[in-house]
């Protein structure tokens, strides 16, 4: 007979991290050196599972598959550090963008509204974001995304007139620049509500 008052409990993320990447790694013989603490290594596996959270089962089989290759010390036993797991999984599967905490501060600030008043820079802006994790600082990269910003503009202009006049245009290029435009827009909207937020409660 089945007991009416057991549910299933939807599994969460760093019950699905443990299960595919984790629990395997350990089962394998992955280990922390001695000098590390039980409670320090408890704490160190729960923040790499809440950071790898975002990865789709498949990436973090792959990043599984890594790891076992990959261990520290002589007998290649030990958990590789943290900022080798987190290279990693970049590589398999980046991250959005939207979750980097960085970003909506960016958007928010006098960069991302002077960004916003020029037509194609916040894609160009979120693109560089997307590639390097940060915004473009020196001269030289400021100058390449101002540039792009400008090609990539001008296309989208012109591809949504052929549009418009139901001629053949470039769907993927039209379709990439119209998802990454709303997405910055996003973020400048979240990045802006978050600063006045911030400001009430200052207040």
């Amino acid at each position: 007979m089945t007991d009416s008052t057991q549910t299933d409990k939807p599994e969460g993320k760093r019950q699905r991290v443990r299960r595919l990447l984790i629990d395997p790694l350990e089962q394998s013989g992955m280990r922390f050196p001695k000098k590390v603490s039980e409670a320090d290594a408890k704490r160190k596996i729960a923040s790499l599972c809440d950071e790898l959270a975002y990865l789709s089962d498949a990436a973090l089989q792959q990043v599984r598959w890594w790891a076992t290759r990959n261990g520290q010390g002589s007998a290649r036993c030990f958990w590789p550090d943290r900022v080798s797991f987190l290279s990693c999984a970049h590589a398999f599967e980046p991250q959005r963008i939207e979750d980097n905490p960085n970003v909506e501060s960016w958007f928010a600030s006098r960069a991302g509204v002077e960004a916003a008043a020029v037509p194609g820079r916040l894609v160009a802006e979120l693109r560089f974001w997307q590639k390097y994790l940060r915004p473009p600082i020196k001269d030289q990269e400021r100058k390449l995304v101002a540039d792009r910003a400008a090609q990539w503009a001008a296309q989208a202009e012109r591809e949504a007139e052929k549009r418009s006049r139901n001629v053949s245009y470039d769907h993927e290029f039209l379709a990439a620049f119209e998802l990454d435009e709303r997405r910055a827009q996003d973020l400048l909207k979240a990045g802006r509500a978050g600063q006045q937020t911030n400001e009430k409660g200052a207040a």
